[in-house]
Parts: structure tokens; C-alpha cells; sequence
């Protein structure tokens, strides 16, 4: 009885991620006024079919904050890396990488 009542909760967990729209993004562009701020998600490519292939950001989703709620994100990403880093190590930051190649 208590297995399939683990069943069902894991296919209520299933069930509820399977219903959000996953994106893989790894670029971002920020835009702010006094009250808004607009984080633009989008993913890097490389147009391969030009004659010298290209890259571009091909945006995919848009969110809109307020100050106030992108601040208080900015310390959970602050914290979410910083315990990241102490698990699996120091991340190298893009630059520091290009610099020492």
C-alpha cells in the first residue's frame, strides 16, 4: 500500500515538471529602467551556412522583474554557486580562461 502510494507521488512529480517548458539557454541580455529590469534568454549558434559561418544569440524567452525580486535572485544564484563551487569545484571564469590559452 505505501508503494503505490510512492508511485503516485512520483508520477504527481512527473506529471508537474513534464507540464513546464524546458529551455537550454547560455546567453542573457539585460535591459533596466527605474522600475523594470528584462532579462532576454537566448542560446548562442553558429549559423554554418554563410560563407564564413557566424555566430548569433537566437532569443528564446523573456522575463520581466522588478528591482526588488531580481536583487533578492541575484543572492540565491550568488548562494546556489557559491555551494556549487564547494561541491565540484571552482568554476574558471570565461575571461580567465581565454586570458591563460
Amino acid at each position: 500500500m505505501a508503494e503505490d502510494n510512492n508511485k503516485d507521488k512520483i508520477q504527481g512529480v512527473d506529471d508537474f515538471f513534464s507540464s513546464i517548458p524546458q529551455v537550454y539557454f547560455n546567453a542573457v541580455k539585460i535591459n533596466k529602467s527605474k522600475y523594470d529590469l528584462q532579462l532576454i534568454f537566448g542560446q548562442s549558434l553558429i549559423n554554418p551556412f554563410l560563407e564564413k559561418p557566424q555566430q548569433f544569440i537566437k532569443p528564446l524567452f523573456l522575463g520581466n522583474t522588478s528591482p526588488q525580486h531580481f536583487k533578492a535572485f541575484v543572492k540565491v544564484l550568488t548562494n546556489v554557486l557559491t555551494e556549487y563551487e564547494k561541491e565540484f569545484g571552482e568554476i574558471p571564469d570565461k575571461a580567465e580562461s581565454k586570458a591563460k590559452e
